[in-house]
């Protein structure tokens, strides 16, 4: 059977520094942070999780940990008993948690989009200044997600197609801006058509017709996973 974990030892695990540098930017865009976060974060990070794409993310519990998303991106859906999906949130790189898991939900799983690494970061490793800081950013992470829930059903419930597309490109562009992952308009996305209109309560058909009248109006374009926005503006006024 495949081990999904890994343990490492202080400061060993390989991509440490990689996922520290990820981790301070989404911080930075949480809470002020200092120079000693950075030194002590490395040997904070002992485990990761490795999931192939389209597999459920499956974790052990634990307390005084968090987990950071480091790779790829993580799909929370709902099936119904005809088969529907609804995506009812979707975290991208950067995005960190006490549990990325459905909360004892049966209908509800956890499905990478790409290949995912989930660090864990073990706050009993880190001074108490340093955990504060992190469980005050872990606090506001949760209260972005509750806000972003919040848009969505707004969203889902009075905007229509067009609307509803552009607010979702414009608002993963700014969080993966916020930890270096998009620049200049541009970003990659996992995502498929399908995928999209489970997240957006549209069907695939709406999505590809909407992204191509937003094409044709010079606002984004989707090709091959990756997104160009030509006007930012336009998109977030949508």
């Amino acid at each position: 059977m495949r081990r999904p974990y890994r343990r490492y030892g202080a400061a060993s695990y390989p991509d440490a520094g990689a996922a520290r540098d990820l981790l301070l930017r989404r911080l930075g865009a949480l809470v002020p942070a200092d120079g000693s976060l950075a030194d002590e974060l490395p040997h904070a990070i002992t485990d990761v999780h490795s999931t192939p794409h389209r597999q459920a993310v499956i974790e052990p519990a634990g307390r005084s940990r968090i987990w950071v998303l480091v790779d790829g991106w993580l799909l929370r859906a709902v099936y119904l008993h005809d088969g529907a999906c609804q995506i009812t949130e979707i975290l991208v790189p950067g995005d960190l948690s006490t549990g990325f898991t459905s909360d004892g939900d049966p209908a509800s799983v956890l499905v990478a989009c790409g290949a995912v690494r989930i660090a864990m970061l073990d706050l009993d490793a880190l001074s108490p200044p340093a955990r504060t800081m992190m469980e005050h950013a872990l606090h506001m992470a949760r209260r972005e997600e509750v806000r972003r829930l919040h848009t969505r059903l707004v969203t889902i419930g009075r905007r229509n197609a067009r609307a509803r597309l552009a607010q979702f490109m414009a608002e993963t562009y700014a969080r993966l801006a916020a930890v270096g992952l998009a620049e200049d308009g541009c970003f990659e996305c996992p995502l498929t058509q399908e995928q999209l209109g489970d997240s957006l309560g549209l069907t695939p058909v709406h999505v590809n017709r909407t992204l191509r009248r937003l094409y044709e109006e010079g606002v984004m374009a989707m090709s091959r996973r990756r997104i160009e926005i030509f006007n930012l503006a336009q998109l977030e006024c949508a």
